[in-house]
């Protein structure tokens, strides 16, 4: 089954994406890290076989500054992550039997999973990737499905639980992979560093290992003032 991957992400610029990391890190570390989490997961589609269209959202008219070699870039189009998604899965599908839907926050992902997620949609409507936090980090589907992309609280807890709750209302089969926790915090980096630790080697990892010495001690220091 021809099946391709769709990276669902903000573009690299400071201020503009990874805001929840600004609890610790400035805009410049924020936009670095994003940058090195889709050139290593962009490594790992290639490595994978499987052909990647990365679909990001900028502010205003802004344009890719850095590309990743033939892979194409297209402007997400929607009013929310929903309409963005779906869009992005109806174009797609033009040319595809399949297509797995990711972000761009979880650099450890692993290839295997992908491949886990094209043999898992022989027999299922949807594959989805349960995150810790109630959301996702991977869908994947033969067909666009709108009924999966309305009315979700995005952003939210809920995520999965009413993707799920419209799968059945409609009718569609799913499989669940393995719960996995992206990296949206200060938190998630940190548990991210740890358990990568003596495993990774991406660029994304020693961006977070050089981050989480540098912060990590302070963080944890008793506050000498109590």
């Amino acid at each position: 089954m021809r099946t391709a991957i769709v990276m669902m992400t903000k573009l690299p610029i400071p201020g503009f994406c990874k805001n929840r990391l600004h609890e610790v890190l400035d805009v410049h570390e924020s936009a670095e890290f994003q940058r090195r989490c889709i050139k290593d997961l962009a490594a790992l589609i290639r490595e994978s076989g499987l052909p990647l269209y990365i679909h990001y959202a900028s502010p205003g008219e802004y344009e890719p500054a850095e590309k990743l070699g033939d892979v194409p870039y297209i402007p997400q189009k929607g009013e929310d992550l929903g309409e963005r998604m779906y869009h992005a899965v109806q174009q797609t599908l033009l040319d595809y039997a399949a297509v797995i839907v990711i972000g761009s926050d979880l650099p450890d992902l692993g290839s295997g999973v992908l491949q886990q997620v094209v043999t898992e949609l022989e027999h299922s409507d949807l594959v989805l990737g349960p995150c810790r936090d109630g959301g996702y980090y991977l869908l994947g589907t033969k067909r666009g499905h709108p009924e999966v992309f309305r009315g979700i609280s995005w952003s939210s807890p809920l995520v999965l639980e009413q993707t799920l709750k419209k799968s059945e209302q409609a009718g569609l089969s799913y499989c669940l992979l393995e719960t996995r926790q992206d990296i949206d915090t200060w938190s998630d980096l940190v548990d991210y560093y740890y358990r990568n630790q003596g495993v990774s080697k991406s660029a994304a990892y020693a961006y977070a290992e050089r981050l989480v010495t540098k912060y990590l001690p302070a963080i944890m220091a008793p506050d000498i003032n109590k």
